[in-house]
């Protein structure tokens, strides 16, 4: 294990309990015999995202829930709850099991795996919203939502050609001092923000929030 992942792993083995864990391996199916490999690296692809929680299970699951590695839905008629992993939980899970687990749709088609593609779209149009953004090239949307790169690409593609959500944005040319510059990616277009506004000013608040946080730990805002 590399000195980077080990010290991811132990980060995840703190942030958990053992049975936070077991309930997280649960809902996404987690079984060690389905990890494959590639280039080095252990895989997981989960064939669901959801566990339906009642009774003392609800305790760990709003735990989680706490701790931003989970979502709900809204209490159903018997009390209970549906809850599933979000970003984080995939991503904590991820290394404490030492293997990329996969969004839960990356076996889907292009409708399925949307959301997850506008989750990283969104978080880069706001990105250090005080001026210092660059998009996205579809290999790095796919490793940073947990999809395979052609799923990501065709729904991409399908998000630009069908919705009109999405742009592939170029930009090159020679700054004053004759450098030559080229930036290209994708990104969210102003028809997805318009529909979606309130999504987006939370999104921008919350990353304002964050930057600002930043500067008054490093002493920059009093």
């Amino acid at each position: 294990m590399s000195d980077l992942n080990h010290d991811l792993h132990a980060r995840a083995v703190k942030a958990l309990s053992e049975n936070e864990v077991r309930k997280m391996e649960h809902c996404v199916g987690f079984d060690r015999k389905k990890i494959y490999h590639r280039g080095g690296t252990a895989y997981y692809k989960p064939y669901r995202n959801y566990y339906d929680a009642g009774g003392t299970d609800m305790r760990v699951w709003e735990r989680l829930v706490e701790k931003g590695f989970a979502d709900c839905a809204e209490p159903k008629k018997d009390g209970g709850k549906y809850y599933w992993l979000n970003r984080n939980g995939l991503n904590i899970l991820s290394a404490y099991e030492e293997c990329f687990i996969y969004s839960e749709n990356a076996n889907g088609n292009e409708i399925d795996a949307s959301e997850d593609v506008i989750d990283i779209l969104l978080e880069d149009a706001v990105y250090c919203g005080y001026g210092c953004w660059l998009p996205s090239g579809a290999r790095n949307i796919a490793i940073r939502a947990r999809l395979p790169y052609k799923l990501t690409l065709s729904t991409l593609k399908y998000l630009q050609n069908k919705c009109g959500y999405v742009a592939h944005y170029y930009e090159g040319g020679c700054n004053d001092d004759g450098e030559v510059h080229c930036t290209h990616g994708w990104t969210l277009t102003k028809k997805w923000i318009d529909e979606h506004q309130e999504r987006h000013k939370a999104a921008q608040k919350a990353e304002y929030e964050r930057i600002d946080r930043i500067a008054r730990d490093a002493g920059g805002t009093k």
